[in-house]
């Protein structure tokens, strides 16, 4: 019985940290391309904030 609990988690675990690094290289891009906009128009992040 213990040992279904604990390779349960470790397939959770693992599952869970791949769609964790999916989810951050996903939102990395919009972000990058703001700032390209931003860059390209002259306006810096300072006046935004």
């Amino acid at each position: 019985m213990g040992e279904n609990i604990s390779s349960f988690s470790i397939l959770y675990t693992r599952i869970f940290t791949i769609f964790a690094n999916n989810h951050i290289i996903f939102m990395e891009s919009p972000t990058n391309r703001i700032k390209e906009v931003l860059i390209e128009k002259g306006i810096k992040q300072t006046w935004l904030a």
